[in-house]
């Protein structure tokens, strides 16, 4: 799949008959309803179509509404198709509601032994039925990024990570990975010694230049992300092999315009193709942070706190002050988004010392 080639033209319907394939394959094992995440962008889109191509009936079409932006293209998208009927729009819910942040940490330490994007602690996890036999079984958009340059998704990174030599690609990850900040030196070197490792790995099966990000992309982040890394309820349309093959023989302006996604969404559902994707404007931005409120502002954040008062499950890995001056400001005059990610692995580090006692302890009664 990785292996760099000269390619004159995409096969898009190849890729296209892939993609079905393997989404019917998958629903096969189940013969439970389909529930596909449909935003206004361009990944749940091509699994849209993938679906709606396919002639699966058994389904239905999810938008969470948190921008009405997003709900507006989700409902065109339906209505040109005749699938109204079986489009819902839904809200996000506070995830403290169902369970407490220690108790949906601890769930997903155990089914993933930790490897797992963070991020979906935040999800809402109702712990009585979580193992329970699935009603649906979820289609998702996860990993479409491999096919935008996830990491130089501009001309402008394109130049800057070029003119920084043979050692432009992972200088771009070392940098990206160290703008969350708050880390230990001690562990920022054990995190770049792990992405030259894989960029050493890269560079064995003869990735070169800019795709040594995108083998990044495939074996670190796109691997844990739900629903591949352990979800078996759930699939996603871009693990599909001729697409992970279309996406390492893109050129980085095919990458820019969405070529792939693109050809591949106008070749099964042409009714779409003048459809545009939603691109959030500033007002957009501000609905977003007040409809999706962040850990700070949650039913999680006396646990949090609770955690943040106990440095030693966390402080092997995070410096103290830096962590608790940001949680500050964010609790007063606010923080980037994106910095809640932070807090998700100062969470993550500190329950992850629970998780290993109750194996060690599950490991007695057996042993």
């Amino acid at each position: 799949f990785v292996s760099q080639r000269e390619v004159s033209e995409l096969n898009i319907k190849e890729i296209a008959d892939n993609i079905k394939k393997c989404i019917k394959s998958f629903s096969h094992l189940w013969g439970v309803p389909l529930e596909v995440d449909l935003s206004g962008g361009k990944d749940s889109r091509v699994g849209a179509a993938a679906i709606l191509s396919s002639g699966i009936e058994n389904v239905r079409f999810k938008t969470i509404g948190t921008l009405q932006g997003e709900v507006d293209i989700a409902e065109i998208l339906m209505e040109r198709v005749n699938q109204s009927d079986k489009h819902i729009v839904t809200e996000r819910i506070d995830p403290s509601h169902l369970s407490s942040l220690s108790e949906r940490v601890l769930l997903l330490h155990h089914e993933f032994d930790g490897d797992y994007t963070p991020i979906i602690m935040n999800h809402a996890i109702d712990l009585d039925t979580y193992f329970s036999t699935k009603e649906s079984i979820a289609i998702q958009g996860a990993g479409g990024e491999i096919a935008h340059g996830n990491y130089y998704a501009s001309q402008r990174w394109v130049d800057k990570i070029t003119g920084m030599g043979e050692n432009g690609p992972f200088t771009r990850i070392a940098n990206y990975l160290s703008s969350m900040g708050c880390v230990t030196p001690q562990v920022q070197n054990l995190v770049h010694h792990q992405v030259y490792e894989i960029f050493s790995e890269a560079r064995d099966l003869g990735i070169t230049g800019l795709s040594q990000l995108d083998y990044f992309y495939l074996a670190e982040r796109f691997r844990r992300w739900a629903p591949i890394g352990g979800n078996v309820d759930r699939y996603s349309p871009f693990l599909a092999p001729a697409f992970l093959r279309a996406s390492y023989d893109l050129k980085p302006e095919q990458r820019f315009d969405n070529t792939l996604h693109t050809q591949l969404i106008e070749t099964m559902v042409p009714e779409w193709k003048d459809v545009p994707f939603f691109k959030a404007s500033p007002k957009d931005v501000d609905e977003r942070t007040q409809k999706k409120k962040r850990i700070w502002q949650t039913g999680d954040k006396g646990l949090v706190e609770d955690i943040l008062a106990q440095p030693s499950l966390w402080g092997d890995v995070f410096v103290e002050k830096d962590v608790l001056e940001l949680w500050n400001q964010a609790k007063t005059i606010g923080i980037p988004n994106s910095k809640e990610a932070l807090f998700q692995r100062v969470i993550w580090r500190a329950v992850y010392e629970e998780h290993v006692e109750g194996l060690r302890r599950s490991a007695k009664r057996l042993f």
